[in-house]
């Protein structure tokens, strides 16, 4: 994923150029809606189209960015003047949710302003196969290794999966080293429907 200002393909590096623009639409305060034009780049190289979203939007979400936030936040309840509604009550929780994924926007500089991407069908794309290494998933991400690993653990990072022994390690006090090598797998395939990028293999 990449900021609006960039103009680089997050799947393969090519250079992005503007192809068209589709509507978008958005909800605001008071259950309003709104439609924003969003613009469609292509990729000179693997003619990959990607739809760029400004900041006021997160991808896949209908509500403004504000909103989700304020909500995340605790600034934002259904007794809230102006969101009594909306969201509704069923929504709100789910969001907390899946609040680290939700972070990830504002946590990883590279997808802080992200785009929402048509996605080549996965029957075309070839994985290599074996685990993606932990430090070209830091690479993808921004963020240096134990951020990764700590996420896999966690959950929150739903890339892949961390064992000892052939048995999963799902709490943060168990990476304590005195209990042994913990294998860290992360899924080509998982990886790419997080963030996009296609893993061919390489080491770092």
């Amino acid at each position: 994923m990449i900021s609006d200002n960039q103009s680089i393909c997050p799947k393969c590096g090519g250079q992005l150029k503007y192809y068209d623009h589709v509507q978008r639409l958005v909800r605001t305060k008071f259950g309003n809606k709104k439609w924003v034009a969003i613009r469609r780049l292509r990729c000179c190289k693997c003619h990959a189209v990607h739809r760029e979203l400004p900041d006021f939007i997160f991808p896949y979400k209908q509500y403004e960015a504000y909103i989700i936030i304020g909500v995340l936040e605790g600034l934002i309840t259904c007794e809230t003047l102006g969101f009594e509604d909306y969201p509704c009550e069923m929504t709100m929780p789910r969001w907390r949710l899946f609040t680290p994924r939700l972070f990830l926007l504002t946590a990883v500089p590279n997808l802080k302003i992200a785009i929402e991407r048509r996605q080549t069908p996965m029957e075309e794309i070839i994985f290599a196969s074996g685990s993606v290494p932990v430090a070209v998933a830091a690479r993808v991400y921004g963020k240096d290794a134990s951020w990764i690993r700590a996420g896999i653990v966690s959950g929150w990072l739903p890339i892949g999966k961390a064992t000892r022994s052939g048995k999963l390690v799902t709490n943060l006090e168990e990476m304590n080293s005195k209990y042994g090598r913990i294998n860290f797998y992360i899924s080509p395939k998982l990886l790419w429907q997080e963030t996009g990028y296609v893993w061919r293999g390489e080491r770092a």
